[in-house]
């Protein structure tokens, strides 16, 4: 049975993306209700809201649009040297437009829905359809694709597979925690299979 790890950043920063640079996204590939990578589109450059250099942590979460922020080396790593066969992505600027050198945007193209026990809630964006999932504990994973080894579990964190795992605790990333996950044969949070997007009830709300 193959076993998964969820990959987070232990400390509090996040990625504070720049205003405008937001609106801009919500108005070309970002969903304007949820925040995410709007089916069929590929995220744009974002800019940062100061110029300051990025954490020594390997990936982080955003406060403005939901994405990750990741270091490339990290990803590299992740991905085993082939980031564009994990992850639509693109360049984290600096207040002077010039991109930072080791820090990427990125969505991965598979998601997962880390699911859990402890007072779980979740519905569908009315927008773009996709699952919005929270849980506070009892994490676990129900029915993974067995062709996939890397997912994007939103919100700067990553569900990988054992060999990814490996691969990537051979080198000691700043603040990196690594959690087994376990797959439950049965869904424990009562809410049975949930697809990850689901068409908007209404279509004069989806995206264009």
């Amino acid at each position: 049975m193959r076993r998964f790890f969820l990959l987070v950043f232990k400390g509090e920063q996040h990625g504070q993306i720049d205003p405008q640079s937001r609106t801009e996204a919500i108005e070309t590939w970002a969903c304007r209700e949820c925040e995410s990578l709007l089916p069929g589109h590929e995220p744009q450059d974002v800019r940062l809201r100061a110029q300051a250099p990025m954490g020594r942590q390997p990936l982080m979460g955003s406060f403005s649009l939901f994405v990750g922020f990741f270091r490339r080396p990290f990803l590299e790593v992740v991905c085993d040297g082939d980031i564009d066969r994990h992850f639509h992505w693109a360049f984290v600027l600096g207040q002077n437009g010039k991109p930072y050198r080791d820090w990427l945007i990125a969505v991965g193209r598979r998601r997962i829905a880390l699911r859990g026990s402890d007072m779980p809630i979740h519905n569908y964006c009315p927008v773009c359809g996709t699952l919005r999932y929270v849980s506070r504990g009892g994490f676990f994973l129900y029915a993974p694709p067995e062709d996939v080894d890397v997912f994007d579990a939103l919100a700067g964190q990553l569900v990988v597979t054992e060999p990814v795992m490996l691969r990537v605790s051979e080198q000691k990333w700043y603040k990196l925690n690594i959690t087994e996950i376990p797959v439950a044969p049965e869904p424990l949070d009562d809410f049975g299979p949930l697809p990850l997007r689901k068409e908007p009830p209404d279509t004069s709300t989806r995206p264009e």
